[in-house]
């Protein structure tokens, strides 16, 4: 009797082990699964974040294509001349829980010499070159992504 009762509780132990070893093995898979799809998910927001600063700039472009010239020269435009600039926070977008991907516009023109022309009347072609830079970041990082438009009154 004494021996059926040995065996019973040596097996009782052997699967405790064999347990406790299992869970171990569930729970290395379970991180490796986790860290796997954490860097798929990873280059993603990478290009979520391009797509958005991209929007962002072809909006800057825009503006600065269509402002009028009284209102660029202007003291108070949006683009002052360098070494002068304008900063403003704008939002880029919201993430799915809600929270605000934003960054930073800095605008700024200067005079360019790559268009002067006089033209028949005797009024002179002058240029400028609007800058506008947003940044962002990014997994922790800093960016910076710029656009240039010449304009020329």
């Amino acid at each position: 009797m004494m021996r059926y009762q040995r065996t019973k509780a040596r097996k009782n132990g052997y699967l405790l082990v064999e347990v406790t070893i299992s869970m171990m093995f569930l729970s290395l898979l379970s991180i490796a699964i986790l860290k796997a799809s954490l860097n798929v998910i990873t280059p993603q927001n990478w290009s979520i974040m391009q797509n958005l600063t991209d929007a962002a700039l072809t909006y800057e472009v825009a503006y600065a294509q269509k402002i009028p010239f009284a209102d660029l020269l202007a003291d108070d435009s949006a683009w002052p001349e360098y070494p002068n600039k304008v900063e403003e926070p704008i939002i880029l977008g919201s993430r799915p829980g809600g929270s605000e991907i934003q960054a930073t516009v800095v605008r700024t023109r200067q005079p360019t010499n790559a268009i002067s022309a006089t033209i028949g009347n005797g009024s002179e072609l002058t240029s400028w070159k609007l800058q506008s830079h947003i940044l962002f970041k990014s997994g922790g990082r800093d960016y910076i992504k710029s656009r240039t438009i010449i304009r020329v009154q």
